[in-house]
């Protein structure tokens, strides 16, 4: 990328807090240093993951929406063979 200047930021983890490139913000990780909660430019995503580290939900909020309307979830579910369903 030449002449490119494009800039990421690191919490004390190592974990990716901010991606300039993408404009991605991702400042609140569990346990397990999984993103709970992913930001850009035009929607927060909330992530939920199961005991093992799977993703298990997405929640998509417009920002500044507080329209029920506008909200999008995603569930990620498994068989009992571990096949994804959704």
């Amino acid at each position: 990328m030449n002449g490119s200047n494009y800039s990421f930021a690191y919490d004390t983890k190592g974990n990716v807090t901010n991606d300039g490139l993408r404009g991605i913000t991702m400042n609140d990780y569990n346990h397990n240093n999984l993103p709970l909660v992913v930001s850009l430019s035009n929607h927060n995503y909330n992530y939920t993951y199961n005991d093992n580290g799977e993703r298990i939900k997405k929640l998509a909020r417009p920002l500044g929406g507080t329209n029920v309307d506008s909200l999008q979830t995603d569930y990620y579910l498994r068989d009992y063979l571990g096949i994804k369903i959704t």
